[in-house]
């Protein structure tokens, strides 16, 4: 048997993939789209949640100072440049809401990150509803 190497297809991306965030045990990742989305400037965040709807809400700031009076319910965004993901380390927001449960309960940990226009002033909104 003669193996041979695998060449990669030249000018393929990874653009197809919609915008998602990953729920681990440690808090919530971002994929490459979801960054392209909200940007690589955005260093805070807000986290919220809808029991109604199931929803993970996420209100990004450029710095948390710029968050006003909720600067001290802000998460840090670390950015990982080469991989062009950004984690968000909020082991607490995961176990009080209990996502990991819900993301094996359906079969996957990754839900689709939307823009919401309605909601937020000030900072961009976005939700990812977990279903």
């Amino acid at each position: 048997m003669v193996w041979e190497a695998h060449e990669p297809q030249e000018g393929r991306k990874r653009r197809h993939l919609p915008p998602t965030v990953v729920v681990t045990p440690t808090g919530l990742v971002l994929n490459r789209r979801a960054v392209d989305l909200v940007g690589t400037d955005k260093r805070a965040v807000i986290l919220y949640y809808n029991k109604e709807t199931e929803s993970m809400g996420l209100w990004f700031w450029v710095e948390r100072q710029d968050a006003g009076d909720k600067a001290n319910k802000c998460y840090a965004v670390t950015h990982y440049e080469p991989l062009g993901i950004a984690k968000i380390t909020a082991k607490s927001y995961v176990r009080e809401h209990d996502l990991i449960q819900r993301a094996k309960r359906i079969g996957r940990p990754s839900f689709l990150l939307q823009l919401d226009k309605d909601w937020a002033t000030g900072g961009e909104f976005y939700t990812a509803k977990i279903e």
